[in-house]
């Protein structure tokens, strides 16, 4: 047998490093300024509406009321309406962060915020004027769709309607982020965080309320599900109008 050790046995064999996960390192200054005087204040307002609107929807339900309360028997009161108190709310809500972002996208000179405005100001007048539902009904018009999952013809139009338009605007948010800076990236991660807490309610909640109609036959479980829907809808875009607010007034101090 050989004895002879080959040169390539002899030399150090050395790994490859591996590659670390990339992590989204914070921005230093970039956080939101949650305690500004003007977003305290949005704060505090947006909490005390959500409860009352909360709790006019709940004695919607409730009732029929006499007396004193015989207001909330208004169906004004029912979030699941459109253009009811809610509705309004969310409304109010969407278009604050809209004006935020394009306030921000002035001010920062970045395509994502006004990317983002964008977005918003879309999702604000296809809630108040309900686009795609209309969209849908025009497509039922000329074509035939079929039920999909359970669903209504008409649920599965406004889906698609949403699936184009929703494609259109994240390829216009998509483009705006490669463009951004890391604080505009960073931003972007924050926005796109509460937009699938939105859709889970707007989208999964509905969706599952109208497969959950089909089976149950009293309104008691109906209709606490549409208040967590429209609760949980409201809440997202309180939320989403204090987050805007806080990184416009991150950059009044510069």
């Amino acid at each position: 047998m050989s004895r002879t050790v080959s040169r390539d046995s002899s030399k150090d064999v050395r790994r490859a490093p591996r590659r670390r996960a990339r992590r989204h390192t914070p921005v230093v200054g970039g956080a939101p300024r949650w305690r500004h005087p003007l977003v305290v204040a949005a704060g505090i307002v947006a909490a005390l509406g959500w409860l009352a609107l909360m709790a006019g929807n709940v004695l919607y339900y409730t009732g029929p009321h006499d007396g004193a309360l015989a207001l909330f028997n208004s169906s004004r009161f029912n979030g699941d309406n459109d253009r009811s108190w809610p509705e309004f709310g969310g409304y109010a809500a969407m278009a604050t962060a809209a004006l935020a972002m394009l306030l921000l996208a002035l001010r920062r000179r970045q395509a994502i915020y006004g990317a983002w405005a964008l977005v918003l100001a879309v999702m604000t007048a296809d809630d108040s004027y309900a686009l795609h539902e209309r969209g849908a009904k025009l497509i039922l018009q000329h074509v035939s769709l079929p039920s999909v999952a359970g669903l209504r013809p008409q649920d599965a139009g406004e889906l698609g309607v949403w699936a184009v338009g929703g494609l259109i605007l994240a390829t216009l948010v998509v483009l705006a982020v490669r463009r951004a800076d890391a604080l505009g990236r960073q931003d972007n991660r924050r926005l796109v965080g509460l937009l699938l807490a939105l859709a889970v309610f707007a989208v999964g909640v509905d969706m599952g309320a109208e497969l959950l109609a089909k089976v149950v036959t009293g309104h008691g479980a109906l209709n606490w599900l549409a208040l967590i829907e429209s609760g949980g809808e409201l809440l997202v875009m309180c939320l989403i109008a204090l987050t805007s607010l806080a990184m416009l007034v991150r950059h009044a101090r510069h």
